[in-house]
């Protein structure tokens, strides 16, 4: 015959409160984060640069200076220098 694991109250409460405590914890981390979908058409404030008669750059003024760099790109030239690593200390 089976048997419930919580067979004292005790054990019962201390199980639910335990998954209501991790519930509000998920609850108050998670409220105030972006939708995802905005993310997609997400713009950067611009950068407003300063240069020199000449040409060369004096300086740049911005609030966030973020540079967009796609997930494939950056993923690719990771693995490519973790295989030719690999390959170079002989373990492929």
């Amino acid at each position: 015959m089976l048997r419930c694991p919580f067979q004292n109250l005790s054990t019962y409460i201390t199980v639910l409160l335990g998954l209501s405590g991790i519930a509000l914890f998920v609850y108050m981390n998670t409220r105030n984060l972006p939708d995802v979908r905005n993310l997609e058409h997400w713009k950067p404030s611009q950068v407003s640069q300063v240069f020199a008669y000449d040409g060369s750059l004096l300086t740049e003024f911005y609030i966030q200076k973020a540079n967009a760099v796609s997930i494939e790109k950056e993923y690719l030239t990771m693995l490519r220098k973790h295989l030719l690593r690999l390959k170079t200390e002989n373990i492929l």
